[in-house]
């Protein structure tokens, strides 16, 4: 398949993975790319010299295109714009706060970068200031979201901004991937359907939990200081739910989210752990290998946009 993204980022297929910190390191990028989609680090907050180690490693593990992912909310985050403009990844896709500073030096670098965009007023903006490419994404996403769904934000801004269009936030089957592609989409991006690869490095059974969900077992918590996250259901966000509805003060929710992402993801803690999903988590079945995830999706939606021109007979 080919596509504007495909073009610009010489990659095989229109699948570009989510920034997802810490998840998004070790195999997992090289297997998507290795795999004919593009790969992401994601940065997070980790110190730059990690963020180097981690390209560095990536590239020993494909000769393929991927990318990077900067979180505009952390606190290193100069130091991080820094290593991506000196090591040169195929792509940046810029999340968590104002992308603006990135531009020039980006642009300097000869890099690509995408903007994570969740209005058209920002769309047309970043838009006009030279984004290669603008990322949207619904509340149907794991991680941070905002207040519009994928759906209407396909309407509203495809079609009125003139770089590509990557979308995001509960895209997880080809059925999705080939609606997307249908509304004018360029490709997608897709997080919570790789948080099941044999390749992600998340605990076990952080894993069998989202096989295990169904479609109401997230929830949005920490709307209270700027934005949400979707998690899966469990005691840690039903505290930190009750806490923020009883108008606990911000020091004490910082406490208790110190770590928590970390210790569920990472070390398995079901219940006092943060744990990072989109609503799309009840569509996973089992874990597998990367290739097979997008081999999957590749032959589910070309099938999907095959039979729609059969709508019109």
């Amino acid at each position: 398949m080919k596509t504007r993204i495909t073009e610009m980022l010489g990659i095989e297929h229109p699948i570009i993975c989510g920034g997802m910190a810490r998840i998004g390191t070790g195999r997992l990028p090289a297997a998507i790319s290795n795999a004919g989609g593009l790969g992401m680090i994601g940065s997070g907050e980790m110190p730059g010299e990690i963020l180097r180690q981690e390209i560095e490693n990536t590239r020993r593990l494909t000769n393929k295109p991927f990318g990077v992912n900067l979180n505009r909310q952390a606190p290193n985050r100069d130091e991080l714009l820094q290593v991506v403009c000196e090591e040169k990844p195929a792509l940046v896709t810029i999340g968590g706060g104002d992308p603006r500073p990135c531009i020039e030096p980006l642009k300097k670098a000869g890099i690509p970068f995408f903007p994570i965009i969740p209005s058209l007023r920002l769309a047309k903006r970043l838009d006009s200031l030279g984004a290669d490419g603008i990322v949207i994404e619904g509340l149907e996403a794991a991680g941070h979201v905002g207040y519009s769904t994928t759906m209407c934000l396909m309407q509203i801004i495809i079609g009125q901004v003139n770089c590509p269009v990557l979308v995001a936030g509960g895209i997880g089957t080809g059925k999705a991937m080939a609606a997307a592609f249908m509304m004018g989409a360029d490709g997608i991006q897709m997080g919570t359907r790789f948080l099941v690869a044999e390749e992600c490095p998340g605990h076990p059974d952080y894993k069998q939990k989202l096989i295990e969900a169904n479609d109401d077992s997230t929830n949005v918590i920490n709307w209270t200081r700027g934005n949400g996250d979707r998690v899966l259901k469990n005691e840690f966000a039903r505290k930190f739910y009750e806490m923020e509805l009883a108008g606990v003060d911000d020091a004490t929710l910082s406490e208790l989210a110190r770590g928590a992402f970390n210790r569920g993801v990472m070390l398995g803690d079901m219940e006092m752990g943060s744990l990072a999903a989109g609503i799309i988590c009840s569509k996973l079945e089992k874990v597998e290998p990367v290739k097979d995830i997008i081999d999957q999706m590749m032959t589910e939606c070309e099938e999907y946009l095959r039979k729609a021109p059969s709508l019109l007979d």
